[in-house]
């Protein structure tokens, strides 16, 4: 089965916002500055799992990438996030369908609090047909530097803290051909960033598997 993306959603300006899923896996990224951002995010009340936490290095932004598996659907609200400073934090998250309810993801390649760079290029461990979800996050002016992302990516959401100066991060995604996916994004400038790729891999294809074959044993009468 194939893993398409659907419903996107963002806030510039709080630790808590709508999101209207239609999907059976949700992805949440928060980028913060100087404080947090905590967790777990929650969704309908319901724990997310932590996928990254970019929030130990020295340097901002401060970030952290959390999933669920079959989130309610419908317009829930994303919570449980904390952060001293909203106006300098955003928060982005996706709905995605097709996601392996089992294992929905790999190990994630994370760099926390790299140093000021205008690009990075990185990859991650991979099987054909993964999704390859890259949340990005810098320090910069967005109004007139808006994040890039490389080829073959789509970008799905992109949002920033209202002092425009901080917390801008961006969600988008890569289908895998093999083993190892790069992906990549740049940007005009920035005092650092953070990235995160992570791949979630689709659910098997219905009817799949070694068909069983049955016998009926003869039975002879002498």
């Amino acid at each position: 089965m194939a893993i398409t993306a659907g419903n996107v959603s963002s806030t510039n300006s709080a630790i808590s916002w709508s999101h209207n899923n239609d999907g059976d896996f949700l992805v949440v990224g928060y980028a913060a500055h100087n404080d947090g951002p905590g967790g777990p995010a929650t969704y309908n009340g319901v724990s997310m799992t932590e996928e990254a936490d970019m929030s130990v290095g020295a340097a901002n932004p401060r970030c952290k990438v959390w999933s669920l598996v079959s989130p309610a659907s419908g317009v829930n609200t994303i919570a449980g996030i904390t952060s001293g400073n909203a106006a300098k934090s955003s928060g982005v998250a996706v709905s995605y369908s097709g996601v392996d309810p089992t294992t929905p993801t790999r190990t994630p390649t994370v760099v926390d609090a790299a140093a000021a760079a205008t690009s990075f290029s990185d990859s991650v461990t991979t099987v054909a047909d993964d999704w390859v979800v890259e949340f990005t996050s810098i320090t910069h002016d967005p109004n007139a530097n808006p994040i890039g992302h490389g080829a073959g990516e789509t970008e799905r959401v992109e949002d920033g803290g209202t002092d425009f100066a901080h917390g801008w991060s961006a969600i988008a995604d890569k289908v895998a051909v093999g083993t190892s996916t790069t992906t990549s994004s740049d940007w005009v400038n920035s005092t650092g960033h953070d990235h995160c790729l992570l791949p979630i891999i689709p659910a098997a294809a219905a009817g799949g598997g070694t068909p069983i074959h049955y016998y009926r044993r003869r039975h002879m009468v002498a």
